[in-house]
């Protein structure tokens, strides 16, 4: 369920990442207009994106996890996931499931995510660490 009151909260917190950046010792957001539309694209999931999140939870209604988002990948750099961050994600399928069940709380994982039609964000792919 989206609303605009997220909407909004997720454009603050980007505008704060990308005047906050520099003096966390990142490079400066590129002069590029849509660098921002980018971003939001990608904190929506709306195409497949590389995310590293840490395992929290499983959760307690639906065959899903939750993670503590960490990292993203825009443009081929990693960038750090907006502070503080969970997300529920949702496995492929059953077998990938399994594998977030054996795994302890903390283990680091990176994956591809995306937004499907349901509004699910789905594990599309588990990359080695």
């Amino acid at each position: 369920m989206t609303t605009t009151l997220p909407r909004l909260a997720l454009l603050a917190i980007l505008c704060g990442w990308a005047l906050l950046a520099p003096a966390m010792g990142q490079e400066p957001a590129p002069d590029d207009p849509d660098i921002l539309g980018a971003m939001a694209r990608q904190l929506r999931f709306e195409v497949p994106t590389r995310i590293v999140g840490r395992l929290l939870t499983l959760d307690a209604y639906d065959p899903a996890v939750w993670i503590e988002w960490t990292q993203m990948e825009l443009d081929g750099r990693w960038l750090p996931a907006p502070p503080e961050t969970n997300l529920l994600i949702y496995p492929k399928d059953e077998a990938m499931f399994r594998f977030f069940k054996s795994l302890g709380r903390g283990t680091e994982i990176r994956m591809t995510v995306e937004t499907g039609p349901d509004g699910k964000r789905r594990v599309l792919a588990l990359d080695e660490m």
